[in-house]
């Protein structure tokens, strides 16, 4: 499967986020860049109601309306929190997403989910640190996985899905919304 969209967010100044595949540049609203003290060299900072949007197929980008195989990754670093919470890292509406659950202990899980189901990882999560984060979605063998620092941490058949992933999701993608930390690497 090829790449659709690879943002590392390391512009030195502005509002655009550039797609490294040139199909899908982001705009950014409201999230501020950083030095770059993250393990990606770049990042952006985002306090809740920042996020960066892709837009929609439009007739000139790429669709991102996927229905095949899908792995979604990035670096995150989740400020000390209180309460529970969904932060979304990446989200397509129904059709796709990778988020942090946060509990009322200040830890966090990854949670997968696409038009079939959810998987959470089975470990939980310090604040205050960064995580590479990855979900996989394997249509042909009905498996999400989702790694954390590059460890496979949970994996679960929730059913053969070739082809079958929901396709008529008209939203954008959105990184960072309702998320307290630091992004890189989408």
């Amino acid at each position: 499967t090829d790449l659709v969209g690879s943002w590392s967010f390391d512009e030195p100044s502005g509002n655009t986020a550039f797609d490294a595949t040139g199909n899908n540049n982001a705009t950014i609203v409201g999230g501020i860049l950083v030095e770059p003290l993250s393990p990606a060299h770049g990042s952006l900072s985002f306090d809740g109601d920042d996020y960066v949007r892709v837009d929609h197929y439009n007739g000139t980008n790429h669709d991102l309306s996927l229905n095949d195989d899908i792995t979604m990754e990035a670096w995150i670093y989740l400020d000390p929190f209180t309460g529970e919470t969904t932060q979304d890292i990446i989200t397509k509406g129904g059709n796709y997403s990778l988020q942090a659950i946060t509990d009322a202990n200040g830890m966090f899980k990854i949670q997968t989910t696409d038009s079939f189901g959810t998987s959470d990882t089975d470990s939980k999560f310090q604040s205050n640190r960064w995580y590479h984060v990855a979900s996989s979605i394997d249509t042909v063998t009905g498996f999400h996985s989702v790694y954390v620092n590059g460890y496979l941490d949970y994996t679960e058949e929730v059913a053969t899905l070739e082809g079958n992933i929901q396709t008529t999701n008209t939203d954008d993608l959105y990184v960072g919304q309702n998320f307290i930390g630091d992004i890189a690497e989408v």
